[in-house]
């Protein structure tokens, strides 16, 4: 692996900070997310944070925060609009408990849904480890 020089870090930088903010401004372009949507933005999310982790700074850190706080806040608004809706048609949908909910490096999602990011996420990291290798950390032994 050939080392970075301070100019290649800084151009990775700004461009890593540029991806993240047209991500924000992209997603809160949606006003609502399926189970599927929600997840599929927060897998495609965390592969790409953690695939230039070292490249990421305050600013990309933060736009990916407002990114889940976003994401989930509506998930949350589309599983309230459901259950009233529901509730007018006389049905009833599944309460999400509290309890069930895990938050990961400023992420929260139900437990199932964090098992199956995860799968995908080993997955991907494990088809995608050479594709990927020259955004790893260079060890300076």
């Amino acid at each position: 692996m050939v080392k970075q020089q301070p100019l290649t870090k800084r151009v990775f930088q700004v461009l890593t900070a540029n991806l993240t903010q047209d991500l924000l401004e992209c997603v809160r372009a949606i006003d609502s997310f399926s189970v599927g949507g929600m997840l599929q933005c927060v897998l495609e999310t965390l592969v790409i944070s953690q695939t230039l982790q070292m490249y990421l700074t305050a600013p990309s850190k933060e736009c990916l925060r407002l990114l889940h706080s976003y994401v989930r806040a509506a998930f949350d608004r589309t599983q309230d609009r459901a259950k009233k809706i529901a509730a007018q048609q006389g049905r009833s949908m599944p309460d999400q408990q509290e309890g069930q909910l895990q938050e990961v490096d400023g992420v929260v999602l139900a437990s199932e849904h964090w098992g199956i990011i995860q799968k995908l996420i080993r997955d991907c990291t494990r088809r995608t480890q050479i594709q990927f290798r020259c955004f790893q950390q260079v060890d300076n032994h």
